[in-house]
């Protein structure tokens, strides 16, 4: 082998090795970066999700669900067909045709106290005249409703009759009560109209003389034997 062939045959070898040793040293770069990047990105995605992006999530609806909407309408309904109910019914009640009056009854008419009376337990009872059948009046304690004949008992207390026997409202100087006939028992008591409240009023700073005393005298204390 002549000189110039063995020296190139190394400078071959050493540029192979020199080759191998930068592949290697590229391979470990390039792992290290891969190792880098793996551990990197997990807490680079944890901080993307964590911090505020200026987008705000929808907001949820804030107000009743629709089983809630569904049942309130359901009682809604049911409500309007009872209220509406019981307004056909007292309707139908004040239009009924009745006997015609009577003279006394259409005079104790004219003692009835027509308007609302302020009961018990904040309770109240209207009264109002009947325009289908003179002579009458309607009564109405919550939703139910009566028409009520008007008779003057002998002590003048003024009787409003039921007339299908149901009901029975008494009205006094200072107050009213209305009493179930068929139980015996009152429905609202201590009713006062306006009149009726005066007149109380008016009882209270003038009351009426004592019968045992109509002279207004002391009673003479009883002499010695």
């Amino acid at each position: 082998m002549t000189p110039m062939t063995r020296h190139t045959t190394l400078s071959l070898s050493a540029i192979t090795a020199q080759a191998r040793r930068v592949r290697l040293i590229s391979l470990s770069l390039g792992a290290l970066i891969g190792i880098g990047a793996t551990a990197y990105l997990p807490q680079a995605h944890a901080a993307a999700a964590t911090e505020p992006t200026g987008i705000k999530a929808p907001a949820k609806p804030v107000g009743p669900s629709v089983k809630e909407r569904k049942e309130r309408r359901a009682k809604t309904a049911k409500k309007a067909v009872i209220v509406g109910g019981a307004a056909a019914a007292a309707i139908e009640t004040k239009l009924a045709p009745l006997p015609e009056a009577s003279h006394e009854q259409i005079a104790a008419a004219q003692h009835v106290l027509i308007g609302k009376y302020e009961c018990e337990f904040k309770k109240s009872v209207l009264v109002d005249r009947n325009d289908a059948n003179p002579g009458y009046v309607n009564l109405t304690e919550g939703r139910q409703v009566w028409v009520m004949k008007p008779v003057v008992s002998s002590t003048g207390t003024i009787r409003l009759e039921d007339t299908r026997g149901e009901a029975l409202m008494l009205q006094i100087a200072t107050k009213s009560m209305l009493m179930n006939v068929k139980t015996g028992q009152r429905m609202v008591d201590g009713c006062m109209h306006e009149v009726q409240r005066v007149a109380m009023e008016e009882m209270s700073r003038n009351p009426k003389p004592s019968v045992f005393n109509l002279d207004g005298n002391k009673a003479a204390a009883p002499t010695a034997p």
